[in-house]
């Protein structure tokens, strides 16, 4: 995720079904959330920068392992 400010940014996830799975604070103006615990699906993130509010859905796609 990128900013083009320095101010400190606030991010919320959450699943469709509105439960909050991640929540923090970016201190630089790019930043990453790791989502490697999540599970495949689509998820909300709200971020929130100097009293502007941002929403954006994000879909998770499965790994495939080819053998």
């Amino acid at each position: 995720i990128s900013t083009e400010t320095s101010a400190a940014t606030s991010y919320v996830v959450h699943v469709l079904q509105g439960r909050c799975i991640a929540a923090g604070t970016f201190t630089s103006n790019k930043s990453a959330v790791d989502t490697s615990a999540w599970p495949a699906g689509v998820y909300t993130l709200h971020v929130q920068v100097e009293g502007s509010k941002l929403t954006k859905r994000i879909t998770k796609l499965r790994r495939v392992r080819f053998v």
